[in-house]
């Protein structure tokens, strides 16, 4: 789960990045650095990782969903 959100954050990034490489591209040239790609890429997996988790560790468990009964067959 936390991949497929890993990558759309990664595309929202890339996405974010070009628009400002391509809008302002004296600043973009200027803040371009290694250091700032590894804090990019730590926080797209904290991100990624704060939104999958509920879900990995079962907090959008409600009873309301154990009664109600499946619509596919088993």
């Amino acid at each position: 789960m936390a991949n497929k959100i890993v990558v759309v954050v990664v595309v929202v990034v890339v996405v974010a990045r070009r628009f400002f490489a391509v809008t302002q591209p004296i600043k973009y040239a200027k803040h371009k650095n290694s250091n700032r790609a590894y804090i990019t890429l730590a926080l797209t997996w904290i991100i990624s990782v704060a939104i999958s988790s509920p879900i990995a560790l079962g907090m959008n468990y409600t009873e309301r969903r154990a009664q109600t009964p499946n619509l596919l067959p088993v």
